[in-house]
């Protein structure tokens, strides 16, 4: 999802992700955690939405605390 701010984020689950099973499978709510990551807007990952982490990815995130991140990046200001 691109927002406004030139930000995005990539929510991902499946085999191959940190998600919750680690199973690929195309229905979304065979999932209760997925693979999150937020991309600036020159493209790169950025970390500047969870500082402390050390990876440049989320994993295991729930649906709650992916709706509180989005909104979070949402209002990061515009570029």
């Amino acid at each position: 999802m691109d927002f406004d701010n030139g930000f995005s984020i990539s929510v991902i689950a499946g085999g191959m992700a940190y998600s919750t099973p680690r199973e690929d499978n195309k229905d979304p709510e065979f999932f209760s955690s997925f693979e999150v990551a937020i991309f600036a807007p020159d493209g790169d990952f950025t970390r500047e939405f969870f500082p402390d982490h050390h990876d440049d990815v989320l994993g295991w995130q729930s649906r709650g605390q992916i709706n509180a991140l989005m909104l979070l990046v949402q209002s990061k200001n515009k570029k």
